[in-house]
């Protein structure tokens, strides 16, 4: 236990010795699913890597007491030495997870393709998220900044970070399950393009207190291959220019071009898994939840540090009051925008 205190305690002391010695603290607070959360900063580096795509939660930070803080910082442009990794890299999980530092106060992650070390003390409320540097930051970490310690703050707050899509009307919206591959990237973005309200591509939150199934906008981003750029032509605007050669997809930044198309929150109606077969006619088949449950408790296990059975726990009691249907997308893309509004606007309200 001791060696676990002392790890914390020492990226904590880092850290304020980080910002005791900045000359410059940057502030910026959001609202993610009704929590105030605070950001600070040390120097502006890191700004433009975690902030585009949070944009659209910024709130006043002179407003209120946040819910959570968290600092912050890379060691090159502080020029303060990186955090002693208080394992090897075997015990280093393939979420990120440090194997053996985890406990209901404390949670920390390792994400090596980033170099960037994520830990958390529940009691008092606080994070750190440290790089090494602020350059070569891949394409999906620019998407879905902070991802790790957000989806921690969420769940403790019975709120769950999930690997899915949503898009939706004032009607109410849909979750978008599936793979990798399988669609819902596509599907939200062609639904943003044709003037759905948009939550997100890849990563979205739901809760379902007081029984009352909701979705919640993260991010403001979306991603694509860069061969499939001519697909979204309305979209182009929103791209954010890069080095292509350090990215793996293009990342799109929406809140500028589609700011009054990412409400912060929205009713889940259906839970709808694409299904890609152009000799199908596009529309909706009713499935078991079972067959949305595996597919989305599978995919979101394999993407966030210590997602568990808390995001099962709400998924499956959101599960119980919606009902899952397979999404034929057929083979003409222009449609399928119409068709979930359309289809959205069948559903009854959300009970089973």
């Amino acid at each position: 236990m001791g060696g676990k205190d002392y790890f914390y305690e020492s990226v904590f002391k880092i850290t304020d010795d980080v910002f005791n010695f900045s000359s410059a603290i940057e502030k910026r607070c959001i609202l993610v699913a009704g929590l105030s959360i605070e950001c600070r900063f040390a120097g502006d580096a890191l700004l433009p890597v975690i902030i585009p795509a949070l944009e659209h939660l910024l709130v006043d930070a002179s407003e209120g007491h946040p819910s959570y803080k968290i600092d912050i910082w890379d060691s090159e442009s502080t020029q303060m030495e990186f955090p002693t990794s208080p394992c090897g890299i075997d015990e280093i999980l393939v979420r990120g997870e440090l194997e053996g530092f985890i406990s209901d106060r404390f949670e920390a992650a390792f994400f090596t393709h980033a170099r960037m070390l994520t830990v958390i003390d529940h009691d008092l409320k606080r994070g750190v998220v440290c790089l090494a540097t602020s350059l070569d930051i891949p394409a999906f970490e620019l998407a879905c900044p902070l991802r790790g310690i957000l989806s921690w703050i969420l769940r403790q707050n019975d709120t769950a970070m999930i690997h899915a899509a949503s898009v939706g009307t004032p009607d109410g919206c849909v979750l978008i399950g599936g793979n990798s591959g399988a669609g819902k990237s596509s599907t939200a973005l062609r639904g943003l393009a044709g003037g759905l309200y948009y939550f997100g591509d890849d990563i979205c939150a739901i809760s379902n207190r007081l029984n009352s199934p909701k979705v919640y906008g993260i991010y403001s981003s979306g991603k694509t291959f860069s061969s499939d750029l001519k697909l979204f032509p309305t979209l182009k605007s929103s791209v954010h220019s890069h080095f292509e050669e350090f990215y793996e997809k293009e990342v799109y930044f929406f809140n500028n071009q589609f700011h009054a198309q990412l409400p912060q929150s929205g009713e889940i109606k259906a839970v709808v898994i694409p299904h890609q077969d152009a000799l199908l006619t596009i529309g909706f088949q009713k499935i078991p939840y079972a067959n949305a449950l595996s597919v989305m408790c599978s995919s979101t296990k394999n993407l966030l540090p210590n997602a568990g059975n808390e995001m099962f726990h709400i998924l499956v009691s959101i599960l119980h009051q919606v009902p899952c249907y397979r999404f034929n997308l057929g083979n003409d893309p222009s449609l399928i925008a119409d068709s979930l509004a359309l289809f959205i606007s069948s559903l009854k309200p959300s009970h089973r």
